[in-house]
């Protein structure tokens, strides 16, 4: 099944739950996978159990996953959060925290791998998801060029540029994470990702049978070594609670809800913007509905233990209001809730570094309704200290974008 793309070697998993397939799988991303658990870990055996609880979580959500755009990124993905939850499970997050906040781990000028494997991932998560997909398919996954351009769909003289250009960016974000590296360094450091040998044991992780044949989960050989893998989400809940199931004595757990942005980071991405911002913003005046500017007021409280954030945005002088309340879903999406409106759901952007920095640009995208037409929604909150500077814009089908942007001040 090596001629298969990832695409078609999932839906024949999701559909007929071909083993074969899975297998394949596994056997294609299981370097990548594992490389990005031994990085985010620091330990080998940690490593791996990272990277078979990693594809359990594929396993559970293959049918959903049959059009996603970039399997590779997506495990990249799934594999950080899931080596992140088991470390911290064991109560090594917190030395890991000490040691970045005595700067041990900052204060790096060396251009030898071993000091920049430990901030690889977190420099990879803070490109642009078409960087981040670029430096994964060349690197991390050995690719060559040409297998590149297919998979990006582009010329193969594009793909080169692409690549050029994301690993000039992670150089970027490793200079401001205190490591300073060349271009050639770091190539050499992206090399050796790839080239990791995988404990051959991993990749005899095999699909789960069929719900029809009857056969039990505890057949498969995904073997976790620790009691318990809290992979669902990050908070301390009942298993039951959280959506996570115990199978069978081998001591691994599949999840039935996974967030890829953990409570911590939804707080901190918040709390920025909690308080009351006055400005001047344009919008539609009485009688004839044309725009013109008007004062506007924002307020954003923070709700559910910080993990919700709800919004009024005031039109004193036009007597006018709204409210809406936001949220993040199990999928990592936006929920936005307005009274007597159906929810939305939008695609954030920047949100670690966001969270990160306690300012900067948090951006939302998605689709909406504009006058009964599905359009392109973009909002964005920019903080810098006391100024917060909204954007909005819609872009309806087979018209023109329209938005604007809303400058206000920190007044409480």
């Amino acid at each position: 099944m090596s001629h298969l793309t990832d695409d078609q070697l999932l839906q024949r998993f999701a559909e007929r739950r071909d083993a074969e397939a899975f297998a394949q799988l596994v056997q294609r991303h299981m370097g990548l996978v594992h490389a990005t658990c031994r990085r985010e870990t620091g330990d080998d055996a940690l490593a791996e159990d990272a990277a078979q609880a990693t594809f359990l979580v594929l396993a559970r959500k293959a049918r959903a996953l049959v059009d996603e755009r970039s399997l590779a990124s997506w495990l990249f993905a799934t594999a950080r959060l899931t080596a992140r939850n088991l470390l911290r499970e064991e109560r090594r997050r917190r030395a890991r925290e000490e040691r970045a906040s005595a700067g041990t781990e900052r204060d790096m000028t060396t251009e030898d791998s071993a000091a920049i494997e430990p901030l690889l991932n977190e420099a990879l998560g803070r490109l642009k998801p078409q960087d981040r997909q670029a430096v994964i398919l060349r690197y991390l996954e050995g690719r060559s060029l040409a297998e590149v351009a297919s998979e990006l769909n582009v010329a193969e003289s594009a793909a080169r540029m692409r690549v050029q250009r994301a690993v000039e960016r992670l150089r970027l974000n490793l200079g401001r994470m205190g490591v300073a590296v060349s271009v050639v360094a770091l190539v050499g450091v992206l090399d050796s990702q790839a080239s990791a040998a995988v404990p051959s044991h991993l990749l005899a992780v095999s699909a789960p049978p069929a719900a029809s044949s009857g056969a039990g989960l505890g057949t498969w050989t995904l073997l976790a070594k620790g009691s318990t893998l809290l992979l669902a989400t990050t908070t301390t809940k009942a298993l039951v609670a959280s959506g996570v199931a115990l199978v069978a004595a081998g001591g691994f757990v599949f999840v039935r809800n996974q967030s890829t942005i953990d409570d911590a980071t939804v707080r901190s991405a918040f709390r920025p913007l909690v308080g009351t911002w006055k400005g001047t913003a344009n919008v539609p005046m009485p009688p004839r509905g044309e725009r013109g500017p008007t004062t506007m007021i924002f307020e954003a409280k923070t709700e559910k233990d910080g993990l919700g954030l709800a919004i009024t945005m005031r039109f004193p002088d036009q007597h006018q209001g709204e409210r809406k309340h936001l949220s993040i879903d199990p999928s990592g999406r936006l929920i936005v809730e307005g009274q007597g409106e159906p929810v939305e759901r939008y695609r954030p952007i920047g949100f670690h570094e966001f969270a990160a920095k306690g300012e900067g640009k948090l951006g939302f995208e998605g689709q909406s309704t504009e006058g009964g037409r599905n359009a392109e929604l973009k909002v964005s909150f920019e903080v810098h200290g006391d100024r917060l500077i909204m954007h909005q814009s819609t872009k309806p089908q087979n018209g023109p974008e329209q938005g604007q942007d809303v400058t206000l001040e920190r007044v409480k």
